[in-house]
């Protein structure tokens, strides 16, 4: 990665970042499951994230990423986060949903990113650190089991509702 992109890519004009040419297929997944597609997002996701992924390209990176994502989806916490728009969710909570998901002392593994706009804190991030050998077939459990513990990051904040408020 150059330079530039690196940047381009700090300074948040995505859209100005190398254009990336997913399948039609990956294309229609990521409008649907990455809010921020429209926005150029994944632009951002690959040149922060997907470009230390070994022996990866755009299509491969993302196709992983939303296998990771679905089975996240598929845990208790999603239910606990919709359930939650508007409202203050608790760290510990977020926790605790991880550990009986993913198994004990997995919340060691999670972050939560938060930031102030206003007077509202809102979650804006779960950082999950992941370790081992990623593919398609590669499912969260897995790859949790030699996890780095990480800061745990905020206390808590406001599940902020889709789109600007």
């Amino acid at each position: 990665m150059n330079d530039r992109a690196k940047a381009l890519d700090r300074s948040g004009r995505w859209d100005q970042l190398p254009a990336l040419e997913p399948s039609n297929e990956l294309r229609r997944d990521l409008k649907e499951k990455m809010p921020g597609y429209r926005s150029h997002l994944h632009r951002h996701e690959w040149i922060k994230h997907g470009t230390c992924m070994q022996n990866a390209n755009p299509e491969m990176y993302f196709r992983v990423s939303l296998k990771l994502l679905d089975d996240f989806n598929r845990s208790t916490a999603r239910p606990l986060f919709t359930q939650h728009i508007k409202q203050w969710l608790d760290g510990k909570t977020i926790r605790e949903a991880f550990e009986i998901d993913f198994g004990g002392n997995r919340a060691d593994s999670l972050q939560i990113r938060c930031h102030n706009d206003g007077d509202r804190r809102l979650i804006s991030e779960l950082v999950v650190s992941l370790s081992g050998n990623t593919t398609q077939q590669t499912n969260i459990e897995s790859l949790l089991e030699n996890s780095t513990r990480i800061n745990p990051g905020c206390t808590g904040g406001i599940v902020d509702s889709v789109g600007y408020q």
